[in-house]
């Protein structure tokens, strides 16, 4: 059912699938907004905590309890800013373009097999290291299902729709469709993350690094007025040591 008007319910407690649960039959589209998978009925824990009964007896999949609700879905993930104009906000991010409209492509031991070819791995990239099942999803992609977790950068839409595009051990690019990686392959949230780009989301293509800075990974997080006079202190007194002399003013290839 395709409707204007859209409801989103942050949480999935007795408050939020109560208020779902009212919507059912209301004349809108319905997401259910949670960071976890299921709804903890949590008068019963002390229950779990003396062995009465089991954690899974207590807690219930949202999809599961939502199910018969055509007009609800339920998405994993945290709302971290509400744009109270209703105007859309975007992140302009750099990655590689690996594959066009009708490429196949897969990756064996970290490196791009496009259609047949193994490709060489990017030159400015950094060999980090990765472990257990997060390798084996990164250097063995799309042998691994994307399964989506908090903090992971896996949509929920990209879980439901990558199943249709592998064939043969392959994941096959549609048209108007385009799949980007990033440089530092085991640290790098790209289309094996989220899936296809399409082509009006492409806006251009860098020519120029004209300065690179090491940061802290949490450092875009700090958005205080003391947390960005601390940084700008920091990049005066560490601007020679820490600047990346062979990132600087170097043309991207």
């Amino acid at each position: 059912m395709e409707t204007g008007h859209r409801v989103v319910i942050l949480g999935g407690g007795f408050g939020g699938l109560y208020a779902a649960k009212a919507l059912k039959k209301a004349p809108v589209q319905v997401t259910v907004l949670d960071r976890r998978n299921f709804h903890l009925f949590q008068p019963l824990l002390y229950q779990v905590a003396t062995g009465s009964l089991s954690p899974g007896e207590i807690a219930s999949p949202l999809r599961s309890v939502l199910r018969k609700q055509a007009n609800t879905r339920v998405l994993l993930g945290e709302a971290i800013d509400l744009d109270a104009d209703g105007k859309p906000q975007y992140f302009f991010l750099v990655k590689r373009l690996v594959g066009l409209p009708g490429d196949h492509i897969h990756l064996r031991n970290g490196i791009v097999i496009l259609n047949g070819v193994a490709q060489n791995p990017p030159k400015d990239g950094l060999n980090m290291p990765a472990f257990g099942e997060d390798q084996k999803f990164l250097d063995e992609f799309p042998s691994v299902t994307p399964d989506p977790e908090p903090g992971n950068f896996i949509t929920e839409a990209w879980t439901v729709d990558f199943a249709s595009h592998v064939k043969d051990g392959d994941l096959v690019v549609p048209p108007g469709q385009y799949f980007m990686m990033g440089d530092n392959r085991h640290n790098s949230a790209d289309s094996r993350f989220w899936g296809f780009v399409p082509r009006e989301n492409i806006v251009g293509r860098p020519l120029l690094n004209y300065w690179s800075f090491k940061t802290p990974d949490d450092q875009e997080q700090k958005t205080g007025m003391g947390d960005n006079l601390v940084w700008m202190g920091h990049v005066v007194l560490h601007f020679f040591s820490d600047t990346r002399w062979t990132r600087t003013l170097h043309l991207i290839r």
